[in-house]
């Protein structure tokens, strides 16, 4: 039963993180979407202090020296 309720709250949790928004970028475009309706291969715009609730692949950073931090 412990377990069942675990699983609950982390659903919902997970249902909730999905419903935040971030920026997709396209050829000559960015939008506003949820992270729920990105695809494999999609490119996001990642600002600081954002949560990310799905694995990333980090292809460039504004800092001028390549440097970033993430915390997981």
């Amino acid at each position: 039963m412990k377990d069942l309720v675990e699983d609950l709250k982390r659903m919902n949790s997970d249902s909730q993180e999905n419903l935040s928004s971030t920026t997709l970028l396209s050829e000559n475009d960015e939008k506003e979407t949820h992270w729920k309706d990105l695809e494999v291969g999609n490119i996001v715009k990642i600002k600081e202090g954002q949560i990310i609730p799905a694995d990333l692949l980090l292809l460039r950073t504004s800092n001028p020296k390549g440097l970033t931090f993430l915390e997981t």
